[in-house]
């Protein structure tokens, strides 16, 4: 069986050990004063995490905007972790005066920030508003700006990246850029690889069209214009090409490739190292097995045995012993 050659791509893991909502009254494990936020950030930087994106509590566990609550949290979390990449929220959903919001910028020392929030617009979450005006945007951009600290962008949906490039255009926003795509909260853009594939392409990023999906293991390479939608499995070493359509609930095993135009219905398992061959169909609830064949054009509606090749429509067995491709 022939085996893709593929390239990783550096993957920066960003950890966000608290955030606004939980506390550890509604689970134990929520990290909440400075010394837990610290050793949670170290088993993270030990499992891979390069990067921390931090939200201070006061002894009570509720967020809170003081300057020196950041203080003791940044400088635990750089004590525990030298050198990792520290990031600060300036969050709106509790506190809402911009003075508060921007007061964590003014950190200097060991425990000035490497990057601090900026989100784009605003939405609703699941059970409240954040709101973020247009001048709360620019004068929290220009305070990073005067403070040397990175704005990481904030992106919970398609237009908050056109307000990206419009701020660019204008002078309010400067490289190096940063951005975090956040989907899938309730309100804001669900968190599909369409999606994703859609947003990385419109914001202009490198790369932006081998786009791996949530589920996506190490080494698979996602030609553009692929949709992969949500609940499907795409194993190591796949290659999915351009223009490619993957429904819901699919199994793709590794080393399978999927060519340019084929469609997969939804609950599908392919077995590794099978072949889908240009614009074949393959329809629901259908098995591929392993090292198996589906010819150019080819629609699929019942089990394909493994190590056969299969054409016509409806596709049938033409050969036998074949081991991909």
């Amino acid at each position: 069986m022939r085996r893709q050659e593929t390239t990783v791509q550096p993957l920066v893991i960003t950890l966000a050990p608290t955030g606004m909502v939980p506390r550890q009254r509604d689970h134990v494990f929520v990290p909440e004063q400075p010394d837990q936020i610290a050793a949670d950030v170290r088993r993270a930087v030990d499992l891979g995490a390069s990067c921390v994106h931090l939200h201070a509590r006061d002894e009570h566990g509720d967020p809170t905007y003081l300057l020196e609550k950041h203080r003791e949290v940044v400088t635990a979390v750089r004590d525990a972790v030298p050198g990792i990449v520290v990031s600060v929220s300036t969050s709106g959903r509790v506190h809402k005066d911009f003075r508060q919001r921007a007061e964590v910028l003014d950190l200097d020392g060991i425990a000035k920030p490497d990057l601090a929030s900026l989100t784009l617009g605003s939405m609703n979450f699941a059970t409240q508003p954040s709101v973020n005006s247009p001048d709360t945007i620019r004068g929290l951009a220009e305070a990073m700006r005067e403070r040397g600290i990175v704005p990481e962008l904030e992106i919970f949906d398609f237009g908050m990246i056109d307000y990206a490039h419009y701020l660019i255009g204008r002078g309010v926003l400067h490289p190096p850029f940063v951005c975090n795509l956040l989907l899938g909260s309730l309100g804001t853009s669900a968190a599909t690889a369409h999606n994703l594939w859609v947003w990385v392409r419109h914001s202009g990023a490198p790369e932006c069209d081998r786009v791996a999906a949530g589920d996506a293991e190490c080494g698979a390479v996602i030609g553009a214009g692929v949709i992969v939608a949500s609940n499907t499995v795409v194993g190591p070493h796949v290659l999915l090409n351009r223009g490619a359509n993957v429904g819901y609930d699919n199994w793709l095993g590794e080393f399978v490739t999927i060519a340019p135009g084929a469609t997969l219905a939804g609950g599908i398992v392919v077995g590794a190292g099978a072949y889908i061959g240009v614009g074949a169909v393959v329809r629901d609830h259908v098995t591929i097995g392993a090292g198996a064949v589906v010819a150019a054009g080819a629609v699929v509606v019942k089990p394909v045995e493994p190590n056969v090749l299969v054409a016509g429509c409806p596709a049938t067995v033409m050969r036998r012993g074949v081991d991909g491709l």
